[in-house]
């Protein structure tokens, strides 16, 4: 009785689990596209220091006229981003994108009555297509436009994922009686290859046209290499409290991390 007790303890969270992920699928998915579009945006400005009440507008040049598409906008910690998005652009260009769209475009930045306008350059435009997006960083103190991403910014975006994971399953380690420093070191050392991989499939550094599906394909499958993994580590407790933990602990992780994208620089 105590055995099938033991299996049926662990198979009924595998189903819950497995039953979240199919609830936050729709989070991720809108999370992921910005603002549950159904594509991703074709164009992103990444504007630093910026004030609040800051407007982002593209001039695109079509034949002899000049079309103003204004950018949608999302705050993100310190850090505010500006899209544009492809159904903004239908009536103009390809329904994919394309850098000759864009090219010749300027970016109008305003706030108050200050009025800013910088072009947009060929080295800004590397990734606009079907499955991808270009980035450009706009600096509001020094006027500037570059290409891409701050270097920092990588970095600093995966400490917080792994900030949060590391305090939810802490919490749920040390509420199931987990006290050894061995056990804390492998809730340690496992979020920073398990959370590192979530961080980078929802970045799209892997396949970005198929992160949603492929992030969760990869949710259950460490999952279950983190019980194989636990079972041997965590001896403090039985082998079930070790795979309940684990399930547990990935469960309420999933779902603070699902529901912070969008909110936290990725």
């Amino acid at each position: 009785m105590k055995t099938t007790r033991t299996v049926a303890r662990p198979a009924a969270l595998i189903a819950a689990l497995l039953r979240l992920l199919l609830l936050f699928q729709p989070v991720h998915a809108s999370s992921l596209t910005g603002s549950g579009r159904e594509h991703p945006p074709i164009f992103t400005v990444l504007a630093l220091g910026a004030p609040k009440d800051m407007s982002v507008t593209i001039q695109i040049h079509k034949k002899d006229e000049v079309i103003p598409i204004p950018l949608s906008s999302r705050r993100q910690l310190w850090e505010r981003q500006y899209f544009l998005f492809r159904e903004s652009t239908i009536r103009i260009t390809a329904w994919y994108g394309n850098p000759v769209d864009l090219k010749d475009a300027e970016l109008v930045f305003e706030s108050g009555d200050e009025t800013r306008i910088l072009p947009v350059t060929d080295d800004m435009l590397h990734g606009t297509g079907q499955h991808s997006e270009d980035y450009v960083t706009y600096r509001w103190n020094s006027n500037t436009l570059t290409s891409g991403l701050p270097w920092w910014r990588t970095p600093i975006a995966y400490a917080l994922w792994i900030a949060v994971s590391w305090i939810v399953e802490g919490v749920v380690l040390f509420l199931y009686g987990y006290r050894k420093a061995k056990s804390w070191i492998y809730l340690i050392l496992i979020n920073l290859v398990t959370t590192g991989l979530h961080h980078a499939t929802i970045a799209g550094l892997f396949v970005p046209s198929d992160r949603i599906r492929i992030y969760l394909f990869a949710v259950p499958l460490l999952l279950l290499v983190e019980i194989l993994i636990s079972l041997p580590v965590l001896k403090e407790r039985t082998p079930d409290k070790a795979i309940s933990c684990t399930l547990v602990g990935n469960v309420l992780s999933q779902i603070v991390l699902a529901l912070l994208i969008g909110r936290m620089p990725g």
